[in-house]
Formats: structure tokens, C-alpha cells, sequence
């Protein structure tokens, strides 16, 4: 089992902490493509089957021929992130006023911080604004302030478009919320449309990085996990 940081924006962190988000898909290393790009051959990867006898000697651990990928002109490539493995969960934050000068790798361990997905800080609770810094990018929390421990219990790889109305959900969108594809013109309704919801939530994150929008279909890790922890 391994320990490794994972990132999310404050709306995904509260689908996490009120069980709505149980998946996360992350693109297949950009690097691995990008060198079958420069033979003018399209990679063709494919999942290799957990029982493949080729996969043994290229690979070793169950959980890890379970997500691995082949490609006829490289081989074999796998996921950093594997089943039992423990992800802490970077999320945006603010440190007291008083740190705000302060590096975050310098904080005080225990030190107060405002988590940004709680909205605690907002204007309308009265001191809240005043006591707490800047906002904080998720990627400087230190780990001792992450609050949420998650433990992968899946991993697989598949077409981004492949993911169905579950799997959508999954991902924590929120089907409430609508988006211009929820309103079917030529009949005046609104069409609950989850992957629709996904595939702006994935651009809107992916979408300007090259080979990574909704519309390239890139090769993704799709992580299945469940709380292992909430600290605060």
C-alpha cells in the first residue's frame, strides 16, 4: 500500500464528503502517447486482461495487471495509483490572518486553516472574512492539514467517452444543476443529461490541455474509492 497526495476543486470535495463522488478519472500519462505520436501511428492501447500470461513478466502484483495497458509498439504501461493504495486529499484552503506571510511547508502543524469547499469564510458569517489569509492553491496544503483520506478499491482504464449515466454520477456531478445540454429545444423541456454535466465538469478542467478535451477521447484511470478517513 502507498500514500500519495491527489487534488480536487472545493465542489468535488463536498460531493466526496457527502458520498456523492466515489470516482475519479485521470488522464493516461500524456508522455506515453505523445511517443507513439512521433511514428505517425495511432498508439492502439488496449486493457490488458488480469490473466494474460504475457503481463507477468512485465508486471507484478494483482491489483496492478488488473489496470495495466498494452500497445503493440511499446508494451505494457500502469497506473501510479493502484487498489488499496491511500490518497490524501489536497483541497484549497486559508490560513489565519496572522500566517499569512507565512510558507505553508512553515505553518505550525495544528495551526487553524478554513477549508474553501466548507464556505465558512464566506461575507455573510460575520469574522470569518477577517480572521483568515489569501486563498491557498490545493497544491501547497501541507499534508498534515489534509483532512480527507481516501482508499482506492478499483482501478481500470477505458475511453473517457465510455463513461455511462452511473459512472457520471459517480464522479459526483450534480444532477440538479443545469447545464445549456439540459433543455431539449424542440420540446421546451429539461433532459437530465449526467454525462452531459461530466463532460463540462472534464473540460472545464481538461479541456484547454492538448489530446485531454472531452472531444479527443483520451485514454483515462478510472479510480474507484471510498473514505478511509475525515479528520476535521
Amino acid at each position: 500500500m502507498t500514500e500519495r497526495p491527489i487534488l480536487f476543486s472545493g465542489p468535488l470535495v463536498r460531493a466526496i464528503l457527502n458520498g456523492r463522488k466515489t470516482e475519479t478519472r485521470r488522464l493516461v500519462a500524456k508522455s506515453t502517447s505523445k511517443a507513439f505520436d512521433q511514428t505517425g501511428r495511432a498508439c492502439g492501447w488496449r486493457p490488458v486482461p488480469a490473466d494474460a500470461k504475457r503481463v507477468d513478466a512485465a508486471m507484478k502484483g494483482e491489483h496492478e495487471r488488473r489496470s495495466m495497458l498494452s500497445c503493440p509498439q511499446s508494451g505494457f504501461i500502469a497506473p501510479r495509483i493502484h487498489t488499496r493504495d491511500d490518497l490524501w486529499v489536497r483541497e484549497s484552503w486559508r490560513p489565519l490572518l496572522e500566517l499569512d506571510d507565512v510558507k505553508p511547508s512553515e505553518i505550525p502543524i495544528g495551526a487553524t486553516i478554513m477549508y474553501e469547499a466548507d464556505g465558512a469564510w464566506l461575507p455573510d458569517v460575520p469574522g470569518q472574512v477577517e480572521a483568515f489569509g489569501d486563498l491557498q492553491p490545493s497544491i501547497f496544503l501541507p499534508r498534515w492539514a489534509s483532512r480527507i483520506t481516501l482508499r482506492v478499491t478499483d482501478v481500470r482504464a477505458e475511453r473517457l467517452q465510455a463513461i455511462d449515466e452511473a459512472g457520471a454520477m459517480a464522479e459526483g456531478v450534480d444532477p440538479l444543476l443545469p447545464t445549456p445540454d439540459d433543455f431539449d429545444p424542440s420540446k421546451c423541456q429539461r433532459v437530465l443529461d449526467p454525462r452531459a454535466k461530466f463532460r463540462e465538469l472534464w473540460d472545464s478542467i481538461n479541456g484547454k490541455r492538448d489530446g485531454a478535451s472531452w472531444a479527443a477521447n483520451p485514454w483515462v484511470w478510472v479510480i474507484k474509492f471510498e473514505v478511509a478517513e475525515v479528520e476535521r
